[in-house]
């Protein structure tokens, strides 16, 4: 069988990989979304204190723009070459870190 990555574009399309990696993006894009659409919201029912509020959303509103550093320090340590080539187990990381950190 030909490699998908050898395969034409519309092929792979077709392909269940490409199905599977939809369905991953859309539930973690949706999921992402939905979370940070909610923040603040959140943030005012849980924090009645107005300052309070304020200060953790203009916190998170510093820290988001800096989510790269923990995916380049996995990348310099090899643990992104690690998980890369094992499908199964990158989508379990993803899962993981996504419910740990959201």
């Amino acid at each position: 069988k030909t490699p998908l990555m050898d395969q034409p574009l519309m092929q792979q399309m077709r392909s269940a990989e490409f199905g599977y990696l939809v369905c991953f993006m859309s539930m973690h894009t949706y999921r992402q979304g939905f979370f940070l659409a909610t923040l603040g919201p959140q943030v005012e029912a849980f924090f009645p204190d107005e300052a309070t509020a304020d200060f953790l959303q203009d916190l998170f509103n510093i820290a988001l723009p800096l989510g790269f550093i923990p995916m380049l320090l996995c990348t310099v340590s090899g643990l992104t070459g690690f998980i890369l080539p094992k499908p199964r187990l990158a989508f379990v990381a993803v899962t993981a870190l996504s419910m740990l950190y959201g």
